[in-house]
C-alpha cells in the first residue's frame, strides 16, 4: 500500500472526516483490490450485440452502394477532390493540384452536393434507425380513465391515428361510444 495513501486514511480519521468504520472498509477494499484472483472475465473479450454488428453492416453496404453510385454519377475531377478532401487538403492545395482557383473548388462541391443527395445522411447518423415520434392524443392511465367518467374516452382516438384502427373501442370503460 501508498505511504501517502495509508498518511491520507490517518489524516481523515484524526480530523474527523471519517469514521473508524469507514476507514476500515477503506482498507479492506484496498487489501482486497490487490490481492484478488482474477476472474474470467478479466480476460475474455466482450462479444459485440448481434444487433449491433448487423446495424453496423447493413450500414457500411449502404455507405459502400452510395459511394459506387456517386463514383459512377460524377466527372474524373469532382471524383479526385472528393478524394483529395478526403486526405484533408484545404480548397488551396487542391486548387493547385487540379490548376484551378479555390471558387473554382467550391463550385465543384457544390455539384458534388447534388449528386450527393442522401449520401450525407449516411455519413453523418451513427445507424439509419426510425426514430417513432409519439401521437398527438395521449392517453391516460386506464384507472384515471375508468375514475373520471366525465372525460371524454380518448383511447379509440389515440388507437386510430397510432395504428389505423377505428373498429376497436376501450376495454377498459366499456361504455365508450366515441368513435374518432
Amino acid at each position: 500500500m501508498a505511504v501517502d495513501y495509508l498518511r491520507q486514511l490517518v489524516e481523515d480519521y484524526n480530523a474527523g472526516r471519517v469514521t473508524l468504520g469507514d476507514t476500515l472498509n477503506r482498507l479492506e477494499f484496498l487489501d482486497w483490490s490487490e490481492n484478488k484472483k482474477p476472474l474470467p472475465e478479466d480476460y475474455m473479450k466482450v462479444p459485440r450485440d448481434p444487433a449491433d454488428v448487423l446495424v453496423e453492416h447493413e450500414r457500411e453496404k449502404g455507405l459502400e452502394d452510395a459511394l459506387v453510385e456517386l463514383r459512377k454519377r460524377l466527372s474524373e475531377d469532382n471524383w479526385n477532390i472528393i478524394v483529395m478532401i478526403s486526405k484533408g487538403l484545404t480548397y488551396e492545395e487542391i486548387g493547385k493540384h487540379l490548376g484551378i482557383s479555390q471558387q473554382a473548388v467550391s463550385k465543384h462541391l457544390k455539384t458534388i452536393r447534388k449528386y450527393a443527395e442522401g449520401l450525407d445522411e449516411l455519413l453523418r447518423r451513427d445507424s439509419p434507425v426510425y426514430e417513432a415520434g409519439s401521437p398527438v392524443v395521449k392517453v391516460a392511465y386506464p384507472m384515471d380513465a375508468a375514475m373520471k367518467n366525465q372525460r371524454k374516452c380518448r383511447i379509440p382516438a389515440y388507437l386510430e391515428e397510432a395504428f389505423g384502427d377505428n373498429e376497436t373501442c376501450c376495454c377498459y370503460c366499456e361504455k365508450c361510444k366515441y368513435k374518432p
